[in-house]
């Protein structure tokens, strides 16, 4: 009996590290929609041993164990889920990579319950529309106002729309409404270059540059390449700040300006119909961070 204590010992110890230790990244916390937005609601259902990353659109959400759940906004639209189920292995202590499983869904002002099960499975539940205006409490209501205007929400301020202020319309709200989900979905102290934003009209592209400019500078989270840098470079490379310019090209605009993030866009439509689409990519990977399409 004395031998297999210790044995059984280890056993337990190594069955409690699978499942409680290594989580390659944080899952987040609860977010609250604002117009334009809809919820993916993930719980999560693991075996002993087993874990699960979620990814929204190739861009990674959280590293879930049994029982976790997330809550987790997205611009409306089409949007890819997948889960990648993790399995511990002991030795050389690390999670190995044990299958996955895809959900694609457009979405439109909805919240989305998913189920994650062992597998791994996903399991679409329940669709209800999301509730933008039933908000818990006052620092919630502030919460969701701080996203839409890009600015950090202060203790004691009214709610939104508490002032009687008319909200930002136009390519100026577009841009706001853009702004927010970069400035939730980046990573922190990221450098960040805004490349261009495409559009027929050269000064309707130069107001969305400024403006989404302005949003993440005021967040305090970044540090954003100077514009006379980016000039010298455009001069350089031979390209308009209002142009079409392409992954490639930007990825490598952002190698020469040091840049983290390249923020690349366009403004598409005519007349009363008119659309923002805006992309950060990660500079060394090419990957795609964060999008934001908003009407206008």
């Amino acid at each position: 009996m004395k031998k297999l204590f210790p044995g059984i010992l280890c056993l337990i110890a190594v069955s409690a590290y699978a499942q409680q230790g290594q989580r390659l990244m944080e899952i987040p916390a609860k977010q609250l929609p604002v117009q334009g937005q809809s919820v993916y609601a993930f719980t999560v259902t693991m075996r002993s041993g087993k874990s699960v990353l979620i990814t929204v659109d190739d861009r990674k959400i959280g590293h879930f164990f049994n029982g976790e759940s997330a809550e987790i906004t997205v611009p409306n639209g089409r949007h890819v889920v997948r889960a990648y189920q993790m399995e511990w292995e002991t030795r050389p202590g690390r999670w190995k990579d044990d299958d996955d499983d895809r959900l694609t869904d457009t979405l439109n002002g909805e919240r989305v319950e998913v189920e994650v099960a062992p597998g791994p499975k996903l399991r679409r539940g329940r669709k209800t529309k999301a509730d933008y205006d039933a908000l818990p409490n006052q620092n919630a209501a502030r919460q969701a106002s701080s996203l839409v205007t890009g600015q950090p929400a202060k203790p004691g301020a009214p709610a939104a729309g508490a002032t009687g202020q008319p909200a930002r319309t136009g390519i100026e709200g577009a841009v706001v409404r853009a702004s927010a989900i970069f400035i939730r979905d980046l990573p922190r102290d990221s450098t960040i270059a805004v490349i261009s934003i495409s559009s027929k009209d050269y000064d309707t592209a130069t107001f969305a540059i400024d403006e989404l400019e302005y949003q993440l500078v005021m967040a305090k989270l970044f540090t954003i390449v100077d514009r006379k840098t980016l000039d010298a470079i455009r001069t350089e490379q031979h390209f308009q700040l209002s142009g079409e310019v392409s992954d490639e090209s930007a990825v490598s605009i952002g190698n020469l300006l040091g840049a983290g993030i390249v923020i690349t866009g366009a403004i598409t439509g005519t007349g009363t119909i008119q659309r923002l689409t805006l992309k950060a990519l990660n500079v060394k990977t090419a990957q795609i961070l964060a999008m934001a399409r908003e009407a206008f």
